[in-house]
């Protein structure tokens, strides 16, 4: 592919030698032809280096919030009864659910990216990965 390229640009340049302005209509279609290529390649791996972020951010979020909730409840001897209450402020684009038992040090936290991403869960004991986007939040 890179050599027919350099032939149509040693051909290009000929033709300005020449006194010849512009560029063919093949060597058009061989630009239009790499662009593309290219594109077809990064596009899919942007994607899904974005998807990994976001459930990356999700993740983060969680342990984020159980760290909060812990140290509340180490000052206080009760549980809090918000994140907020706990000083944790998620991010907006994440959907976050605190559900803390009615006795007890027991809660639950969940964090997804959006309203479709993988859904990550902790306890005061145990954390899990979401296995699918149908998972349900805390409640």
């Amino acid at each position: 592919m890179f050599t027919a390229l350099n032939k149509s640009l040693t051909a290009a340049r000929n033709r300005v030698s020449q006194g010849e302005k512009g560029f063919t209509l093949i060597e058009l279609l061989i630009v239009v032809l790499i662009i593309g290529v290219l594109a077809a390649i990064a596009i899919p791996i942007f994607l899904t280096t974005q998807a990994t972020a976001k459930e990356n951010a999700a993740k983060t979020t969680v342990t984020d919030a159980k760290t909060s909730v812990v140290a509340y409840y180490t000052e206080n001897g009760t549980l809090p009864a918000s994140l907020t209450a706990a000083g944790f402020n998620p991010s907006g684009e994440i959907v976050t659910s605190y559900v803390p038992a009615t006795t007890g040090s027991s809660f639950c936290i969940s964090a997804r990216f959006g309203a479709t991403g993988r859904v990550f869960k902790t306890t005061d004991s145990s954390a899990t990965l979401g296995a699918t986007t149908t998972e349900t939040m805390c409640s």
